[in-house]
């Protein structure tokens, strides 16, 4: 199991922020983490997700890419600010860190 920690969020442009992670991911934790946004915007279920987990509308709008050892995040709509998604992105890095070595 991984053990990525998100160490800040830039948010200097508060519509793209930026969260910084404490390791570089491994293919597998991006794939895992990958998996995990595809599943909040309507794709197929990753492997042991978690109960009980809801997507805000914020969340299904919004762009998640993982960048080196950043996760740079596309807010939409417009009046969305990284509050609304802090909760799925804390979420999809415990995720990432439990499906991957």
């Amino acid at each position: 199991m991984a053990n990525i920690n998100i160490l800040r969020v830039d948010q200097a442009d508060p519509r793209r922020p930026i969260v910084h992670l404490s390791a570089l991911p491994s293919v597998q934790w991006k794939a895992a983490f990958d998996a995990y946004v595809r599943w909040a915007k309507g794709g197929p279920i990753p492997p042991d997700p978690p109960a009980e987990t809801h997507f805000s509308d914020v969340v299904m709008q919004s762009d998640f890419v993982v960048q080196a050892d950043t996760i740079r995040i596309t807010l939409r709509p417009p009046n969305a600010t990284y509050e609304h998604v802090r909760g799925f992105v804390e979420e999809a890095v415990a995720y990432a860190n439990q499906h991957s070595p």
